[in-house]
């Protein structure tokens, strides 16, 4: 991310939001479209260490905002006041803690004045859309460093109030199924796996749609209740978002073939686990 190639020809950089953005009353930027030249395109970005610029001609790191020094000392620092842009984009909260977590393992950690603000400007996250959030949060949790991502969030004061969602999986991160699982996932980043994020959200709200379904079996034969808990719970949990028809459908697998597992005699286990879907080789629901 630090270096990036210099030169017109082969980036589009970003302008200094001037006039010609729009900016709300909360300082937010609306519409963020106008292209400039190599220094204010710095100037957007969102951290010092990953406003350098390479030059394959010279050989030469062009570093307009003391990028090299803050990566010397470890130190993740926000360009400009930190919180004038949070407000012009309030998910650079969330990239603040993604980019932290990814990086502590180096050492690295957040500058005080860049995390200060972090957890009075919560607030700003109500007005993006929640489709945003959701990819946001898959984000933290599906790019290698979800349990470091989980313990940057509490240690910031930010375990609660981005996303309900993900106030869950914080909630429930030291759970022992949950915590296996944000394990497997970074494992599986970790070694150039796929992942989805069926398979970790079908972990954490399975406890949900358990319960769901006991308070149903009484009434319904096993299977129509637990399809009602799954729907009641998938709406209750993930609601409208982006791409939730897939993800749906993913997640009513995952969920669905539970039953199957606890049959434990005859050929039925061994004809389940020898589905495509459920060999490591494959991509993984």
């Amino acid at each position: 991310d630090a270096a990036q190639v210099s030169g017109n020809e082969r980036t589009s950089k970003r302008a200094l939001a001037d006039v010609k953005h729009a900016v709300d009353a909360s300082g937010r930027v609306l519409r963020d479209n106008v292209w400039g030249p190599q220094d204010e395109d710095a100037a957007r970005r969102d951290f010092s260490v990953n406003a350098m610029y390479y030059n394959p001609r010279t050989g030469e790191v062009v570093d307009f905002h003391g990028g090299i020094q803050d990566a010397k000392k470890r130190r993740l620092r926000m360009i400009g006041d930190a919180a004038t842009r949070y407000r012009e984009d309030p998910v650079r909260i969330i990239r603040a803690v993604r980019f932290s977590a990814k990086l502590s393992a180096l050492g690295f950690k957040l500058e005080t004045k860049t995390a200060a603000p972090l957890k009075k400007m919560l607030g700003l996250l109500a007005d993006v859309p929640q489709s945003r959030l959701f990819d946001e949060m898959l984000k933290l949790l599906q790019t290698g460093h979800a349990l470091a991502s989980i313990a940057q969030l509490r240690s910031l004061g930010l375990a609660k109030g981005i996303y309900p969602l993900l106030d869950v999986v914080v909630e429930r991160g030291d759970d022992p199924f949950v915590q296996a699982a944000l394990q497997d996932t970074d494992r599986r980043v970790g070694e150039g796996k796929p992942v989805a994020p069926s398979f970790l959200l079908a972990c954490v709200l399975w406890s949900d749609v358990r319960q769901a379904w006991d308070q149903r079996r009484g009434k319904l034969a096993p299977f129509p209740a637990l399809q009602e808990a799954i729907d009641e719970v998938f709406d209750a949990r993930i609601g409208d978002v982006s791409g939730r028809g897939k993800l749906g459908a993913d997640m009513r697998e995952i969920w669905m073939m539970q039953p199957r597992f606890e049959k434990r005699t005859g050929s039925g286990p061994m004809t389940l686990v020898m589905q495509a879907r459920l060999d490591r080789k494959s991509t993984r629901l």
